[in-house]
């Protein structure tokens, strides 16, 4: 279910981890995982067959890769979706 204001309406709440790896440095990792952010976080996005009814950034970690030269970046987002009742 998926909280609407005041009703409950079926749906799916997921959580969805998007990776971002750089070479450049920790800073170039956190600038591509601010352009996910710009894109996905309180934006408007289209899944086909379902509604998008919220996604939200939850966190980010920033960490070195094993090999020693790529720094990583990991951002987590919420997405709530529903089924069109038209669809």
């Amino acid at each position: 279910m998926v909280d609407l204001g005041e009703k409950d309406v079926p749906g799916n709440d997921s959580t969805v981890v998007v990776h971002c790896w750089a070479r450049t440095g920790t800073k170039g990792a956190a600038q591509l995982a601010n352009v996910v952010y710009n894109s996905l976080h309180e934006n408007d996005l289209t899944v086909s067959g379902f509604q998008v009814v919220l996604v939200r950034h939850v966190s980010t970690m920033h960490m070195p890769d094993t090999d020693g030269k790529t720094h990583h970046a990991a951002a987590t987002y919420r997405i709530e979706t529903t089924t069109p009742s038209n669809p």
